[in-house]
């Protein structure tokens, strides 16, 4: 029946007309596009990629160096003297005998480990005025780039091989075959990286460095100025550096700690320039930037502002509230806590500053123009119709179902795994079995966890973890359904109700975790085990293992119940069912894949998502005017620091004789031209998490300052980046320079650095 409006019927073909007009809109979409691309996407480019195109981008920016000095196999390079550690941080090589400079709150975990309340380092300062006063770290290393290599063709060849064969993909395994592979071959350690969701893959080769000393860290009073209330803003007035030497065997070769070892000759170092720097000037940042999502649909960001975010920043809340608390109280616990302190409000502020910044600046508008370009291009072609058709709406369906249990793991998470210092000591106690039975290793680690389980309270403090748990409690019985509650679980609520308080007791006072006379009483049957020599033989420790987990009884243990009775597992077999084989992440997948593609078809610059692989940005020094007639200057000196120190605010009162120094205005060499002290600032390269550390360079490739922040504007940018809004927060190197000159006396590094 008709209904007034003329139709066309399925799979009758639509005029040339027709067609002609919709390739021109596809078109227009495009160039609409490339134009955003080209002005507002920053840049987070492989540092093994950098073709004509974007050398001469770099040289119209003001880059005068040859391209080539930023990565090169053959010559020495820039990439030779950028440090990746770890634990997710940056570091720049800065004398040709291993000097490193990365972030002071980099350095918490280091600075933290080598205090005591009789040396409290963090507070005071730690100033190394000879070799032998530096301080190794164990378990630190530094990695070195060595080499980038194209493997896209080899998982090719994997996957195709894997599907003749009827087996299953294990990207999993294939990756840790492949990195063995080339571990085993060259030596290196080998890391292999999906690029575009698996468009590309790249092997990253590292040559590692196990000895790393401490050598400086200002007090936190100096590399925190500002605290938490200046984390993420601008301006801000903070010396946030360290340094680390690097360490090798007499040969050069990379050698765990020995005193025989020597300060490791680097293939390159970074010249220092305090020339300094002016408004407009080029700045080339390299460095590990953790991870980015600029390749998420629109239902993906949504899910992260609407869903995701709400709960976490509200569960960090709390937790940083107490914990805060705490620490003003006692000298001592603000040692302990301060770097789970900062790592917790730091990232609720991110998670609180993404979305506020997402719905200030209208980046679900943005996305979704993207979005209409992409549906446009896909409707254009049969095969891709095929291939891309209907993923919006199998994307909008997905998030839709799997929020209620992806809810439930979010708090899951947040209460039992992340809510407590307690789970890593309750965690590493269940030592199980592998398939292959029990051994000498089986034994030492049941030796390492208990022990650590009875040095606990040198890392924690008992008052904090009792209240971090019983709101860990309150909110894993609010919002946790019944079906993910073990049986213990039941128990405990059947015997106290919703009395979190009388339950956190019950669980403290009866666990050999927490309470001392248990874990006293508990030595005195398990250390013999440990002690005993016969343990650590093959033919005795499967023997011994079984009376260590017997008499250690972990499954009568009330904390061991309440963490660990439940289980991930058990919320991703959930999250299983109800993605009947298809999951969110597969689906986001393809989606960017089919954004890759679109880009690449049109001959749009593009890089993939920052996933703590060598990266380059360029810049220049730039201004931020966030709001409407708000205007912030390109540098803060240190008048600010004088204009904000506050004696009786902790965060804002360095020491006083480092005041007196800052008030004489003695700067000597490291002064700007206009006399004054430059402390940080600003440019408008594009950095996000695990820059921090990077260095700052100018046109001739010469450090002039470090990134350790982003302003408030740009915490955004994991999702979408925001051209004049997402900014890098750089310290000045005279202004490092002059604490290590004039405050710290280490003439010593100055003289080192060639000054």
């Amino acid at each position: 029946m008709e209904t007034g409006r003329s139709r066309r019927p399925w799979g009758c073909p639509r005029s040339k007309r027709a067609i002609a007009m919709k390739r021109f809109t596809v078109i227009m979409l495009f160039m609409a596009v490339a134009a955003v691309n080209a002005a507002a996407d920053g840049g987070m480019w492989m540092v093994n990629l950098i073709d004509k195109s974007l050398a001469l981008k770099m040289r119209d920016a003001g880059m005068k160096i040859d391209p080539s000095m930023i990565y090169n196999e053959t010559t020495a390079s820039f990439s030779d003297a950028v440090v990746f550690f770890e634990q997710g941080c940056t570091g720049s090589v800065i004398s040709d005998e291993g000097l490193v400079m990365t972030t002071h709150h980099c350095a918490y975990p280091d600075i933290v480990g080598v205090s005591s309340e009789d040396n409290n380092y963090l507070e005071d300062g730690f100033w190394a005025m000879t070799l032998e006063e530096e301080r190794p770290i164990p378990g630190k290393n530094a990695m070195f780039l060595k080499y980038i290599i194209d493997v896209t063709d080899d998982v090719g060849e994997y996957i195709a091989e894997t599907e003749r064969e009827g087996k299953q993909i294990n990207m999993r395994r294939m990756r840790f075959l492949m990195e063995k592979a080339v571990r085993d071959e060259t030596g290196y350690k080998a890391v292999l990286s999906s690029m575009w969701c698996g468009e590309k893959y790249y092997m990253s080769l590292y040559e590692v460095y196990p000895d790393v000393r401490l050598v400086a860290a200002p007090g936190v009073s100096i590399a925190s100025f500002g605290g938490d209330v200046d984390n993420w803003e601008w301006p801000q007035h903070k010396g946030d550096f360290a340094m680390y030497r690097i360490y090798a065997a007499p040969d050069g070769s990379p050698a765990e700690y020995s005193p025989e070892n020597v300060p490791l000759s680097p293939r390159y170092s970074f010249a220092i320039s305090t020339d300094g720097y002016s408004e407009g000037d080029f700045t080339l940042i390299m460095g590990y930037p953790d991870a980015t999502g600029r390749y998420s649909s629109s239902f993906a960001v949504k899910d992260d502002i609407y869903r995701i975010n709400p709960i976490t920043v509200g569960m960090k809340e709390d937790r940083i509230r107490i914990i805060r608390g705490h620490m003003a109280e006692n000298p001592a616990v603000r040692l302990k806590y301060y770097n789970t302190f900062f790592s917790l409000s730091n990232a609720r502020e991110y998670d609180a500053g993404e979305t506020d910044n997402i719905l200030r600046h209208h980046i679900l508008d943005s996305i979704a123009s993207r979005e209409a370009v992409l549906q446009a291009w896909v409707s254009e072609d049969p095969v891709r119709i095929e291939r891309w058709g209907s993923l919006m709406g199998d994307l909008e369906r997905k998030y839709a179902d799997v929020a209620g249990i992806s809810d439930q793991i979010l708090y899951f998470t947040g209460t039992m795994i992340e809510g407590t210092g307690l789970y890593p000591y309750v965690r590493n106690m269940a030592v199980r079995k592998n398939r292959h039975g029990d051994s000498p290793k089986t034994v030492q680690r049941f030796a390492d966890a208990f022990r650590a389980v009875g040095g606990m309270w040198k890392q924690l403090d008992p008052k904090v973890e009792k209240e971090l748990l019983e709101y860990a409690v309150s909110v894993f019985f609010t919002h946790i359904d019944e079906e993910f509650r073990s049986p213990f679980h039941v128990y405990l609520e059947e015997i106290f109700g919703n009395d979190y308080s009388a339950m956190t007791d019950y669980v403290w006072e009866n666990s050999f975790f927490t309470d001392k006379a248990r874990y006293d009483s508990l030595s005195a049957l398990v250390v013999p085990v440990l002690e005993d020599a016969r343990s650590y033989e093959i033919g005795s420790c499967g023997e011994a293992c079984d009376i260590l987990r017997e008499r250690i009884a972990l499954y009568y243990d009330p904390l061991y119940q309440l963490l660990r009775s439940s289980r991930m597992y058990e919320f991703y077999t959930a999250l299983s069912r109800v993605e009947d084989g298809v999951s969110v992440e597969m689906l986001e997948d393809k989606y960017a894949r089919m954004l890759y593609s679109m880009r690449e078809s049109s001959g749009i610059p593009q890089y993939p998502d920052a996933n703590s692989t060598m990266r380059f940005t360029f810049g220049n020094v730039s201004p931020l005017s966030p709001r409407d007639a708000v205007y912030y200057s390109w540098r803060s000196t240190s008048d600010g620091i004088v204009q904000k120190y506050s004696p009786e605010k902790e965060d804002f009162a360095p020491d006083g004789r480092f005041m007196q120094l800052l008030c004489s205005g003695d700067w000597g060499r490291w002064a700007a031209d206009d006399g004054k002290m430059y402390v940080d600032f600003l440019t408008d390269n594009d950095v996000t998490r695990g820059n921090s550390g990077s260095p700052v360079l100018d046109c001739n490739g010469k450090l002039i300052g470090m990134a350790f922040d982003a302003n408030y504007e740009s915490l955004a940018g994991g999702l979408y980046y925001l051209e004049d809004y997402n900014k890098a927060v750089c310290a000045d190197i005279r202004y490092i320079l002059w604490i290590l000159d004039k405050y710290a006396g280490m003439s010593r590094i100055i003289e080192e650095l060639g000054l």
